[in-house]
């Protein structure tokens, strides 16, 4: 969206670009000839609607909405409300109609609070707290406690409509009171980022404040109030109380400084700036009267900005002063790029200006000012020279000024902003009003009039544009006399199409028919650019495409077609609006380009054109690399990285070799696949192809590798296959497999290398032979054949010949050693030791006993057989056979066992074994068994038990000497754990100990331990903490506390459930103790302590402590005992008082402070307090 400025009927707007130098050419519409394209009638007679107009997008639509003031209009028809004002929002719609009457009501309607407080004299819209939708600041100069003034912010959002009553305000409003009485804050209102944040800043102008402490009448001041992103301001900001965030001041009394205000970055550092008019300032040294100046305020972030600025004490950033006396330079500003070197310029109105030489009285004049990073602190319009000066045409015209009637109340600056370049050269373009002028050959009276002067970067200083005799680039000329057009106006896009229109405000119109006098109308006046229509257009690859552009004009003129930014990936040819779009080659995608047309006086937007050129699938094209020569055995690297698709589609890649020694690729289908070069016997070529393919279309290539013969290689011997042979015959070895890849003649040499030794006929030979040696069991010989060629490089490898044992051979039993043995003992025969000569033969064994004592063999039919030595009366020899078979043959052995007779005096009695038995866990409480069961005599002996405790809390236990004691398991405080030990006997010798051990698990609720801590000695006053953060909970449960006191005096606990109690010791008149309980509970159970706090009087000494005896306690501390008025012969309320009367005084009656001296001291201090306050207590 393009940006406009625009203040009053001032604004400069555009964008920056292209320079396009229009001063020659120049247009003129009469509207009363050329109606506007919409219009908009006041609602009733005296109204003056459109006396400020403004747009914004009020709605978050994306559509601008119309803002109109009618300042003069009633409040809601049923309140008699006259003067009050409002302001009228018709939110955006396509198409509008030609003619709006707001009698019939619109949008949204906003009324004034009061009588005359005229709503609308000033109107703006912006986003203030950068929420997305645009906002509505309205003033009401003459409103709010004696003409104070207001502001009021109607926050926008997508739920407005119907009315607004300021009356009773409902939903998002702020609303900014003027500072003091006739004040009219208003006049003037514009927002700006001054702090550089990105949120829009207000800027108010109070032309009638009256300076720092009211000291200067009408000096004017103006106020600036920081945005503040989704925040809105306070409800009510009342100046009187809360100063605004900045404050400017006027210089003198009687400047009106805020007439006017804007906001632009002049000086191009990225804030924008203040800029305040003060029109009836009195320019250098007060030496023009009614001159007017204009005071430039330099953005800067907030720390930089001081809260005030007094003009009388500091000058302006910039100080601009009026040319002549009585020109009221300032009464309207605004700000833009009009030369577009990237830095907005300023542009002020001195209405009153008397022309060229002086000799047109109030014609008006309008100065442009560059913007530049090096502005002067001064600039003196009578000495200096402007970048532009424009005269007004005629005495009269008050070029530049808005105002209804020239009076101290009635000179209100209207104010507008909106976004637009009018013309399209992307130049700001100056907009100024002159609604005094008279129309065409100043037939109209103030009829009004509207000039636009295109924006350029030709202008000289001191440049003069007399619209008297150089009428402007565009001029509008109002319908009838009377109606001021263009009292406001601002410029933007009111009606969707892209191009800025023009809302002007016309107060003064009559209505429909004339019939409403003074109602006032806004005209709507569209855009009158020629308007450029966008195409899509759709070709193929490398294919051209022509194309016609296409335009309109609302004016009916001759179009001239110009291409503003050309395609990108392709060329255009032919003459406009008849152009040929040619693609690059191999180009598909998306393209474009702009262009725009022009009438001869303004340009359109740009419009695109939409290029989509279909893509046409487009062979591959393979490349294989350049042909390569290498040498043998070395690495050789294939590249296809050349190969290429006009698509930019994934390629596949395959090679394949189609000619010379095969060689293995380390992988076909990669991009650079290698291989090594293979031995040759002289010059070889090898070609490999190459196959590029995108899925759908494919190519190939080829490319040659020629290998050079340059290495003597290595023999290749082969010594033939292994073989198997039997026993006994002629074997052949094979060494005719060996080669030369040379070709050379080679050399053999055979030579054994393992296994029995045989002879071998000639081993120099390819074929030598040997016969196989008989083996006992299978044999591998192992034979190694040696190649060597002329360059005697050799080469080695050997081959085996496996004989096998074809004789078989008996096996051979070996039953074992003879053994002597005693009675009642295991035997081992071992039959281990038998073999077969073949050594491959699966054995079968068979023990078998010859006649004696007969015993029984486990596993007779294994090489290992086992018996018991039986009982024998003297010595016995017992005799076994060992029969072993390989299926053919067998052989057999015997072994002879001789048993004896086992002597008495050898058998021995060994200890017996203790076993506890398992663990086990059990809860308190509970009757436990344990299990000494397991133990065991491997004599057989009848044991002896005994069981003891070894470990843990002490438990009796039920018949220690049993095989099964039980005891009851204890109460535990947490899981224990209990060790028993036991030892058996039998009867000779006892068993190690064995131990078992039995967990308990606390399963029995323990009272909490209660801890009220130590005793204390404190001083009365003083602060004193119990703590009972040492209690706690045996099986840790959470527990409660609860504190009491038990005896002394009483003290004020704050809450006694608080494992930690602060208080107070109190007054004590002798030393006191306090007895305090504590008690804890877990829910369940309860435990409870007790501490003593020892309280030592503080206050009275001893020796006045004597003084007060039991005797004479009475009649000291009855201190209304002689004083008429309070006599009393008791301690009371009225001793109490005498003291607080006397306590701390001066000065007083003397008897009754003597009274209240309790200690003698001479002083009613607190000491006679506390001893008071102490036995007034014990009196009763």
């Amino acid at each position: 969206m393009y940006r406009w400025i625009v203040f009053s009927f001032i604004a400069v707007t555009g964008l920056l670009g292209e320079t396009v130098w229009a001063a020659g050419i120049k247009e003129e519409v009469d509207l009363s000839i050329q109606p506007p394209e919409v219009i908009i009638h006041g609602a009733e007679a005296g109204d003056t609607t459109g006396y400020s107009v403004a747009y914004g997008d009020i709605d978050g639509d994306g559509n601008n909405d119309i803002l109109i003031g009618a300042p003069d209009a009633g409040g809601p028809s049923d309140t008699g409300r006259n003067g009050a004002g409002r302001i009228y929002v018709r939110y955006g719609k396509t198409p509008l109609p030609g003619t709006i009457d707001l009698s019939a009501g619109t949008d949204l309607i906003i009324y004034g609070a009061s009588d005359l407080d005229h709503l609308g004299f000033a109107l703006t819209s912006a986003d203030v707290n950068r929420d997305g939708y645009d906002d509505i600041l309205a003033s009401a100069p003459s409103g709010y406690n004696e003409k104070r003034g207001y502001i009021v912010i109607v926050y926008g959002n997508g739920e407005l409509s119907g009315e607004i009553d300021l009356a009773t305000p409902a939903g998002d409003t702020t609303f900014i009171y003027g500072k003091d009485k006739e004040d009219r804050i208003g006049c003037s209102i514009t927002t700006g980022d001054i702090d550089g944040d990105g949120i829009r800043d207000i800027i108010v102008g109070s032309r009638y404040g009256d300076g720092p402490k009211d000291k200067r009448t009408d000096a004017g001041e103006v106020y600036l109030f920081y945005g503040k992103e989704n925040l809105k301001l306070s409800d009510n900001w009342d100046l009187s109380d809360t100063p605004a965030d900045f404050t400017l001041y006027g210089k003198d009394a009687e400047d009106d400084c805020g007439c006017s205000v804007s906001t632009g970055d002049l000086d191009g550092d990225g804030y924008d700036d203040i800029v305040v008019g003060a029109i009836k300032a009195d320019g250098p040294d007060n030496s023009r009267t009614d001159a007017g100046e204009v005071y430039v305020i330099y953005g800067r972030g907030k720390p930089d900005l001081e809260p005030a600025w007094d003009l009388l004490s500091k000058d302006a950033d910039l100080t601009i002063y009026g040319r002549d006396a009585g020109d009221l330079l300032g009464t309207t500003s605004a700000t833009g790029d009009f030369n577009g070197d990237g830095i907005e310029d300023l542009l002020i109105a001195a209405p009153m200006g008397d022309g060229p030489d002086e000799l047109r009285g109030d014609a008006g004049e309008v100065y442009l000012i560059h913007g530049r990073n090096d502005l002067p602190s001064t600039l003196d319009l009578s000495i200096d020279l402007v970048n532009l000066t424009v005269f007004g045409a005629d005495s009269g015209d008050k070029l530049g000024s808005n105002t209804v009637t020239v009076n101290k109340y009635l000179i209100i600056n209207g104010f507008s902003s909106s976004m637009g370049d009018y013309n399209g050269d992307n130049l700001d373009d100056i907009i100024v009003t002159a609604p005094h002028a008279g129309g065409p050959d100043n037939g109209r009276s103030e009829g009004g009039e509207i000039y636009l002067i295109y924006g350029s970067n030709s202008f000289l200083p001191m440049q003069a544009w007399d619209l008297k005799y150089d009428r402007a680039n565009l001029t509008f000329y109002g319908t009838e006399a009377g109606d001021r057009l263009g009292v406001s106006i601002v410029l933007g896009d009111l009606n969707g199409d892209g191009y800025a229109d023009i809302l002007a405000g016309v107060p003064m119109a009559d209505g429909p028919g004339n019939g409403r006098q003074g109602a006032g109308e806004v005209y709507l006046l569209l855009s009158r650019r020629p308007v450029t229509n966008q195409q899509s257009v759709t070709t193929d690859e490398d294919t051209a495409k022509p194309i016609t552009l296409t335009g309109s004009d609302p004016n009916g003129d001759n179009l001239t077609f110009s291409v503003d930014i050309g395609p990108n990936n392709g060329s255009l040819t032919g003459a406009p609006p008849a152009v040929v779009y040619t693609p690059n080659s191999n180009f598909n995608g998306s393209d474009g380009f702009t262009f725009k047309v022009n009438d001869g006086i303004l340009n359109s937007v740009p419009a695109i054109v939409l290029i989509t050129v279909n893509a046409i699938n487009d062979a591959p094209v393979a490349n294989a690399g350049f042909d390569q020569t290498a040498d043998e055995g070395i690495l050789v690297t294939l590249n296809e990285s050349g190969s290429s698709d006009a698509d930019g589609d994934t390629l596949d890649f395959m090679w394949e070799q189609t000619a010379g020694p095969l060689v293995t690729m380390s992988n076909p289908k990669a991009i650079q696949p290698t291989f090594t070069s293979p031995t040759v016997f002289t010059k070889t070529k090898l070609i490999f192809r190459l196959i590029v393919s995108d899925e759908k279309l494919q190519s190939s290539d080829t490319v040659e590798v020629t290998v050079n013969n340059t290495v003597n290689e290595s023999p290749v011997a082969h010594a033939g296959v292994d073989q198997t042979v039997g026993e006994g015959v002629l074997v052949t070895l094979d060494g005719s497999g060996s080669s030369d890849p040379n070709g050379d003649q080679l050399i053999y040499k055979w030579k054994q290398a393992g296994g029995p030794f045989v002879a071998m006929g000639d081993p120099a030979s390819k074929r030598p032979t040997f016969t196989s040696p008989t083996v006992v069991a299978e044999t591998e010989l192992t034979f190694e054949l040696t190649v060597m060629d002329s360059g005697q490089l050799k080469s080695m490898d050997t081959v085996v010949v496996t004989v096998k044992n074809t004789v078989n051979e008996a096996p051979v039993a070996r039953a074992g050693s003879d053994q002597t043995v005693n009675e009642n003992v295991t035997v081992t025969l071992d039959g281990s030791g038998s073999s077969d000569p073949n050594g491959g033969d699966q054995l079968t064994y068979s023990w078998k006993q010859t006649p004696g004592a007969s015993v029984t063999l486990s596993n007779p039919t294994a090489a290992t057989a086992t018996f018991t030595s039986p009982t024998v009366a003297e010595t016995e020899v017992l005799t076994f056979i060992l029969t072993v078979s390989d299926g053919l043959h067998e052989d057999t052995d015997e072994v002879n066992i001789k048993v004896e007779k086992t002597p008495v005096e050898k058998i021995v009695n060994v200890p017996p074994v203790a076993d506890a038995g398992p663990e086990q866990t059990v809860n308190e409480g509970v009757l436990v068994t344990l299990d000494g069961s397991g133990s065991s005599d491997p004599n057989g002996h009848q044991l002896i038990y005994k069981w003891k405790q070894a470990g843990g809390p002490f438990v009796a236990i039920g018949d220690p000497a049993s095989k099964r004691p039980t005891f009851t398991s204890p109460t535990v405080l947490t899981t224990t754990i209990l060790t028993f030990e036991l030892i058996v006997s039998d009867g000779e010798l006892p068993s190690p100990p064995d131990t078992v051990e039995v967990t308990v698990n606390n399963t029995v609720n323990e009272a909490p331990v209660a801890r009220a801590g130590a005793v204390q000695s404190v001083g009365e006053g003083s602060e004193v903490t119990l703590d009972g953060s040492g209690s706690y909970d045996i099986n840790g449960d959470e527990i409660t506390y609860t504190w009491d006191r038990l005896t002394g005096p009483k003290v004020i606990l704050a809450d006694t459930t608080n494992p930690k109690l602060v208080f107070t010791a109190p007054l004590v008149f002798s030393d006191k103790d306090i007895t305090f309980e504590l008690t804890v509970s877990d829910g369940h159970l309860t435990h409870t302590d007790t501490v003593t706090i020892h309280v030592t009087n503080t206050y009275v000494d001893n020796d006045t402590q004597a003084e007060f005896t039991a005797s004479n306690m009475d009649s000291v501390l009855d201190m209304d005992d002689g004083i008429s008025e309070l006599s009393g012969t008791r301690i009371d309320g009225y001793d109490l008082m005498v003291l607080l009367r006397a306590f701390g005084s001066k000065t007083g009656e003397e008897s009754w402070r003597e009274s209240a001296d309790i200690d003698a001291n001479g002083e009613v201090d607190e000491n006679d307090l506390s001893i008071l306050l102490y036995h007034f207590g014990e009196s009763r």
